[in-house]
């Protein structure tokens, strides 16, 4: 009992950090104080920075103030302080108070940190920034860029990321070229207006990205670099075709260095991939394509076979400590710590797996849909198609025997893009076998796979896919059992709640039966009644939630049912 006692009353939240910054539960109390404040603030317009007298907690302006402290040590310690709070999972409370760090002036006070006169500050300043952005979103990444944060970054870079850089000259240009890259990577993914920024300032970013990934054993800067210039590229060519040409060399050489991590290397190919005619190459397909099988194969085992022991260590995982420390003598809560550390290495091993299979599989179906036929004579489509489906099967065992033993909710949401990956590359391969006339065997069974992803897939991307693989199916010609067994499927299907997945079931239905051929099929399943009202029903939800979807979606929508309309009235003609 006594031991419990101890753990208890002698948390991590209570040990100061090294740099000397508030500890855990300084910060707490200051959130905590924050809630005060934002109250009687909304209460009365008087605005104060006061230290609480009663049990010594901070206010939070007054916490913030530590940013603009004359004290460098102070300042660094404060922008430690908010890179650890921010780091981990996001959960609703940390998410609030987020919101009222911001409403405080968070972003004034933080930012001008990015060019601090200590290299530390500016360090632990991008650290904090970069957290904050993958913690707070598509939300704060806006509000960042609206505070001009690309200014300073793109300073900091044109400032460290010279060419021959020195890391025994300057010990800090290599962490900070990491924290600005991977901040700027959050920024343009979330923010259309960022991209559009850093795209105006290539001819300053270019350069300096060339010159990092000639830095020498920096594997971990050279990946953050990669990421960057992958989320840059990527269907932007006018930023592509702007590209030095000493860039193609050096992500050649990343390809063929074996040293090289199997993420690092596929990120380059996601690179590779954008530049100008390399998919018109065939050398330059026959160095990708290796890569990207060897990933598949190798990633998919780390996949499923993580997958259990991830679930196990879980819920111990949640419990971080960040970069808390502890004294000697507490050897109990040391052991505890350690145990935490090795779960959360569990976890994140498991997820950088999905993580890297999925940018594998996405890589790959791309590569498929926009190679032509004579560069990938070497890749035999059935020999993919049963590697794919084998893997496929694989991580639904394993995500049914985690969520039947209720142990491990969270990998819902990365086998939905595992899913999305995996039917993408089943799509492109159907899709090319079509288009080129290649002989690509389909078992029933394979059909069973492909339709249990279409109607029970978390991700709306997989079932589209999955969907879309059966209408590419019903074009190759086939046998009325056949079309029986593809019309059962999407009859399935079109009762998805998502406009998208439902859209892609229409249009795969009117391309099977335009013609006359299968019409007794149609008869049969009763599509006829079915799809009178699912037009109905499209028309009451795209009204109803028109302002919340993408306008995108909302177009294609609307033209869509108007070809169902169409496709109705030429089908009643034809069936009487």
């Amino acid at each position: 009992m006594g031991k419990v006692k101890k753990r208890r009353n002698i948390s991590h939240k209570n040990v100061a950090p090294p740099t000397g910054g508030p500890s855990q539960a300084e910060i707490d109390d200051a959130m905590e104080g924050l809630d005060d404040e934002v109250d009687a603030n909304e209460a009365s317009d008087a605005a104060t920075t006061t230290v609480a007298a009663r049990g010594g907690k901070k206010q939070v302006p007054d916490f913030l103030s530590g940013l603009t402290n004359l004290q460098g040590s102070v300042r660094e310690a404060t922008c430690v302080a908010l890179a650890s709070f921010f780091a981990g999972e996001g959960t609703p409370d940390k998410l609030k108070m987020l919101d009222k760090l911001l409403n405080a002036g968070l972003l004034k006070k933080l930012l001008p940190r990015v060019v601090d006169p200590s290299t530390l500050v500016r360090l632990h300043a991008l650290g904090a920034l970069r957290n904050i952005s993958a913690f707070g979103g598509l939300d704060v990444s806006e509000s960042m860029t609206s505070e001009d944060i690309l200014t300073p970054c793109i300073k900091i870079v044109v400032e460290y990321a010279v060419d021959n850089v020195d890391g025994k000259a300057s010990p800090h240009a290599v962490p900070i070229l990491e924290q600005v890259f991977a901040l700027l990577t959050n920024l343009c993914e979330s923010c259309s207006l960022a991209l559009v920024q850093a795209t105006h300032q290539r001819h300053a970013l270019l350069p300096a990205l060339l010159h990092s990934l000639h830095v020498a054993k920096q594997p971990a800067l050279h990946l953050e670099t990669m990421k960057l210039l992958l989320v840059l590229c990527d269907n932007n060519p006018d930023l592509s075709q702007s590209f030095p040409a000493e860039f193609p060399p050096a992500l050649l050489q990343i390809l063929q260095s074996p040293e090289h991590s199997t993420k690092l290397r596929l990120t380059t190919i996601g690179v590779a991939i954008n530049l100008p005619n390399v998919l018109e190459n065939a050398q330059s397909v026959g160095l990708l394509l290796p890569v990207l099988q060897s990933a598949v194969a190798y990633d998919s085992i780390g996949v499923v076979g993580q997958a259990q022991a991830a679930s196990e260590q879980w819920d111990l995982a949640q419990q971080d400590y960040g970069t808390v420390e502890f004294a000697d003598e507490d050897v109990e809560e040391r052991e505890h710590v350690e145990k935490v550390k090795k779960a959360v290495a569990v976890v994140r091993s498991w997820r950088e797996n999905v993580h890297i299979l999925t940018l594998g599989l996405e890589l790959l179906s791309n590569m498929l849909a926009n190679v032509e036929l004579d560069l990938t004579r070497g890749c035999d489509l059935n020999q993919v198609f049963q590697v794919v489906l084998a893997l496929y099967a694989d991580v639904q065992t394993k995500n049914e025997l985690a969520l039947s033993k209720d142990v491990f909710q969270p990998d819902r949401a990365d086998t939905g893009d595992v899913d999305a990956a995996v039917m993408a590359v089943l799509s492109a391969l159907v899709l090319r076998s079509v288009d080129d006339n290649l002989p690509l065997n389909v078992a029933p069974e394979h059909l069973g796979a492909v339709l249990a992803s279409a109607q029970a897939s978390p991700s709306v991307e997989a079932r589209t896919s999955a969907v879309r693989l059966l209408g590419t199916l019903g074009k190759k010609a086939h046998s009325l059992p056949e079309n029986k067994v593809l019309a059962v499927c999407l009859s399935a299907v079109l009762r998805d709640t998502d406009l998208a997945v439902v859209c892609e079931v229409l249009n795969a239905l009117f391309d099977i039966y335009a013609d006359e051929q299968y019409d007794s099929v149609f008869h049969e399943v009763k599509f006829l009644t079915s799809l009178e009202h699912v037009g109905a029903g499209m028309k009451s939800k795209i009204k109803s939630e028109a302002k919340s979807l993408d306008r995108e979606l909302v177009a294609h929508a609307k033209e869509t049912r108007l070809n169902l309309l169409r496709f109705i009235k030429y089908k009643k003609q034809h069936l009487k």
